[in-house]
């Protein structure tokens, strides 16, 4: 009777009912008019009479009473009971005990070592099924006997109070859970309404792969904001900066640029690297390389550019006087510059030459773009004329002085005025 009603379901429990009673052998009668409840069980008609299967909440709403000794014998056992009820009466039930899916533990364990320690179990089984389950898998939070929607709600109310949410599922009753999670995570044998709401499908019936999930995740972010800060911003800033002062010019500027471009790619191919390479250090004791880990994800977590980033955009407001001032102070410390022996500094304020010209040395200039500052090696210097020297000179009478070229000595390349 159990089959009969619940065939048209697509729940877990309704599936492992139909199949167990096709091993043995047990007619499934068709179903007319079938309903399913979500969260609550199914109904149909079979021959005339009203076939319902579901939880106590279920058989409740439609006036059914006599279910508190069949719920003490699965509390006893540990089990889920599905009850089972014909028109207005009830005439037993299926006792369903979940296994623990392989790897569940370790993935546990494997997940707290990652940082990740608020975890928890929803589930719409009876609470003492529940911790019986929890207590194998290592979890110490359990909220039994939800409805799809109160676990909707549980997800809602963790993600309004700021946390990033992750659920793992394979029922249907899971997946407005899944498709409310920051991350959705559909396990192997999820319906196909579960895998559709979820974000991730892990293949398989193990659980091992979930903490591999988590920090390929974790290295993914971290690789995309090194990549972000440190090769296309850093290092296009200082090439940008080198670009200005006259130190880079146009084919180094495309060199670097190209240069930090290939980083970005040498960078995220280290995420090739997903599984570890157990053979090559068989000689480090376990217990050494455990440590060792941790150690470097300890240190990698803290120097992650993220959190620093997430850190200045929670305190900007607190950060904008000191980074303002900063700013400030270092526009008057910018003029400051040095010539190297065989320089001298051209002086422009506004567009006009300021003399004399500038020596080899420490020398302090307004800052830009009040004043500006030209580098010329000694030999270019000699080719140079101010035109104002000229238009002095010759409105005062004749001068005759001699223009060496800036390269050659010959004869050929003297003039005289």
């Amino acid at each position: 009777m159990a089959a009969d009603a619940e065939c048209a379901s697509e729940h877990v429990l309704a599936r492992a009912i139909v199949e167990e009673a096709r091993r043995r052998g047990l007619a499934v009668a068709p179903a007319e008019d079938a309903r399913i409840a979500p969260g609550r069980g199914a109904m149909a008609r079979i021959a005339g009479h009203t076939i319902r299967a579901g939880n106590a909440v279920f058989l409740a709403e439609h006036k059914i009473s006599g279910l508190e000794a069949l719920l003490e014998e699965a509390d006893r056992f540990g089990a889920t009971a599905v009850l089972v009820a014909e028109d207005d009466k009830v005439v037993g039930s299926v006792l369903l005990r979940d296994q623990v899916r392989e790897g569940a533990r370790q993935a546990v364990h494997a997940l707290e070592q990652l940082g990740i320690t608020h975890l928890g179990m929803l589930t719409g089984d009876r609470k003492r099924a529940a911790e019986a389950i929890a207590q194998q898998v290592g979890l110490h939070e359990v909220a039994a006997g939800l409805l799809p929607e109160e676990k909707l709600e549980r997800i809602r109310h963790l993600g309004a109070h700021g946390h990033t949410v992750a659920m793992v599922g394979d029922g249907l009753n899971d997946a407005p859970a899944l498709a409310m999670a920051a991350v959705g995570i559909a396990v192997g044998g999820a319906s196909d309404i579960t895998a559709e709401a979820a974000g991730v499908v892990l293949l398989g019936q193990s659980l091992e792969a979930l903490p591999k999930l988590f920090e390929v995740s974790r290295r993914a972010i971290r690789t995309v904001w090194q990549n972000i800060i440190i090769f296309a911003g850093g290092v296009n800033a200082v090439a940008i900066g080198a670009a200005a002062t006259g130190r880079l010019g146009p084919i180094g500027a495309a060199v670097t640029h190209q240069i930090a471009s290939l980083l970005v790619v040498l960078n995220s191919l280290r995420l090739l690297q997903v599984e570890s390479h157990k053979g090559r250090f068989a000689w480090i004791s376990p217990a050494l390389l455990r440590e060792l880990s941790y150690q470097l994800h300890r240190l990698s977590h803290r120097i992650d550019p993220k959190i620093w980033f997430d850190w200045a955009v929670a305190q900007r407001r607190a950060l904008v006087r000191p980074v303002l001032g900063g700013a400030l102070a270092l526009v008057p410390l910018s003029g400051f510059y040095s010539l190297a022996p065989n320089e001298t500094g051209v002086i422009e304020r506004f567009g006009r030459k300021i003399l004399p010209y500038r020596e080899p040395g420490l020398h302090y200039k307004l800052p830009w773009p009040i004043e500006r500052l030209t580098r010329l090696r000694g030999r270019n210097i000699r080719g140079m004329i101010s035109m104002d020297f000229l238009k002095r000179h010759y409105r005062a009478g004749a001068c005759a002085f001699t223009i060496r070229a800036p390269v050659s000595s010959s004869p050929a390349t003297r003039r005289t005025w």
